[in-house]
């Protein structure tokens, strides 16, 4: 104990000589000072800063009685999709559809019973009526559980991954007939492709993502219409994460050699010049993350980029410094970044610059907080910014971190 208080006191003792060398260098620099009276000078007013282009209004979600919840998605209705946790602590996919439009304002949160749980949040699992079977078949499963949503259409159409506890398959859900459908069987045959997630829907009810093949211990990504078989597409040890209503899809290569491709509607598939393609539109431009590795003094320095690729795979366009795997494009071609958003009028923007003040002092401080985006939707006519985002923002209170799933939407 005395060495560590000798060790401090050490410390303390450099600290403050440094201080008075540094409070000594400082007066001896100082001029001599002046008899003659100093000049008036006219005070300079500062220009306020400029307004935000748009203000966002920032709702939090919920949970589903858990502590934490994150939203994945947000169609152009404002629906609203991701996994939250319940009170038994168990993660399960959840939808927010929201009350109201966007004439009379969209409600995201109701609690009537008074219990802090958001009534509009509805847990997938629980939805009255909701069965289980799997595509093509009529015979009805028990034992599954939906544990995230990561897409939805604008029909509703969600799909994600779901478990019966031994073992995960990729699922969509129908609001038509509020079925749970896994994309396939689990039950070893021919037509079971074994562990696998679902990352998006277009429109059409298209549905892409990965399977693991155990036997090969190879992942590949996967194409499936809505009642048509599954078809791999892309190279090996491929993720596909996004796919467009025009039947683009666009995904990345996992391990050392990470690198982003994009499939074609025709079938023929390209390697990208970047190392994660994360979204994708209708015009094949897709949004994603590119590292540049240089060599300087020794040390190699590695920088993201997010960037957008048009038809060119080789030519990335950089729209902003630092990115990540969060990166979002919509058919307008704007791009959503960690917590940034691009759009060619007004180039990046931060997030939380755009909040409306209001909402900061209503549910949270902007200490010790941070923001993410997950995925944007489309622009309203005649505006320049998408309609909704949707992501998750992080509360960090001592050493724990609680993720809140966040949306905003454009005033």
């Amino acid at each position: 104990m005395a060495a560590k208080w000798g060790v401090r006191v050490f410390v303390l003792m450099v600290a403050a000589a440094l201080v008075l060398i540094y409070g000594m260098t400082v007066l001896a620099a100082k001029p001599k000072a002046s008899r003659a009276k100093p000049k008036a000078v006219a005070a300079k007013s500062k220009k306020p800063p400029p307004p935000p282009p748009v203000t966002y209004h920032c709702v939090l979600l919920g949970t589903l009685g858990g502590t934490d919840s994150y939203a994945t998605d947000v169609n152009n209705s404002g629906l609203v999709v991701g996994h939250a946790y319940e009170g038994t602590g168990l993660r399960h996919a959840f939808r927010v559809i929201p009350e109201g439009d966007i004439d009379s304002g969209f409600v995201y949160w109701r609690d009537e019973d008074g219990d802090g749980i958001n009534d509009l949040m509805e847990d997938l699992n629980t939805i009255p009526g909701v069965t289980w079977r799997i595509e093509g078949s009529e015979e009805i499963l028990q034992g599954w559980v939906a544990q995230a949503a990561r897409g939805v259409n604008e029909s509703g159409q969600i799909v994600g991954e779901a478990t019966n506890g031994t073992q995960t398959r990729p699922f969509r859900f129908d609001p038509a007939t509020c079925e749970l459908l896994l994309l396939w069987s689990a039950d070893g045959g021919s037509d079971d492709y074994g562990e696998g997630t679902a990352r998006d829907i277009n429109d059409s009810g298209t549905a892409v993502g990965r399977y693991y093949e155990s036997s090969t211990s190879t992942g590949y990504a996967f194409l499936k219409a809505r009642g048509g078989p599954v078809a791999r597409i892309g190279p090996d040890q491929a993720y596909a994460e996004s796919i467009s209503n025009s039947g683009h899809v666009v995904g990345f290569i996992l391990g050392e050699q990470a690198a982003g491709w994009r499939y074609w509607p025709n079938g023929t598939w390209e390697s990208l010049s970047i190392q994660h393609a994360c979204g994708v539109n209708s015009l094949g431009t897709c949004a994603g993350l590119k590292q540049v590795t240089v060599q300087e003094k020794k040390k190699t320095i590695v920088t993201n980029y997010t960037v957008r690729v048009f038809e060119d795979p080789n030519a990335p366009e950089i729209i902003a410094t630092g990115g990540s795997w969060f990166t979002w494009i919509n058919e307008a071609g704007d791009v959503s970044f960690v917590s940034h958003l691009y759009t060619d009028e007004q180039g990046t923007l931060r997030v939380d610059d755009l909040i409306d003040p209001a909402d900061w002092g209503r549910d949270w401080g902007r200490s010790g907080q941070y923001f993410g985006v997950n995925r944007i939707n489309d622009r309203l006519p005649n505006s320049s910014f998408p309609q909704h985002m949707c992501g998750f923002t992080l509360f960090q209170g001592g050493r724990f971190i609680s993720i809140a799933s966040v949306l905003w939407i454009v005033k």
